[in-house]
């Protein structure tokens, strides 16, 4: 199975560069359950918890109008599929972390 480079932000700590195997059950692990793509760009896109709100997930930061609760990843879109995500140094810069 393919292993892409993410972005993943804990609540409460820093976004970190991390590598997980491209199917639904890695990206479930990291958000806690249920995903929900949330796209950013054409080429970038968030996948969070589709529940985190309801869940009372502890709530991690807001991003282009949008709160997000729990643990996220960003991943690189290219067509339907997720691909490695090019843009940590500029994620880390927009979360202070640089």
């Amino acid at each position: 199975m393919e292993r892409i480079k993410v972005g993943v932000k804990p609540v409460g700590k820093p976004l970190h560069a991390e590598w997980v195997t491209n199917d639904l059950q890695s990206f479930q692990n990291i958000v806690g359950g249920n995903i929900e793509l949330f796209r950013v760009t054409e080429g970038l896109a968030i996948i969070c918890n589709e529940e985190g709100r309801i869940n009372g997930m502890r709530y991690n930061c807001k991003l282009c109008g949008q709160q997000f609760f729990g643990d996220i990843a960003f991943v690189g879109i290219a067509g339907e599929n997720f691909t490695d995500c090019a843009d940590i140094k500029l994620l880390k810069i927009i979360f202070g972390e640089v």
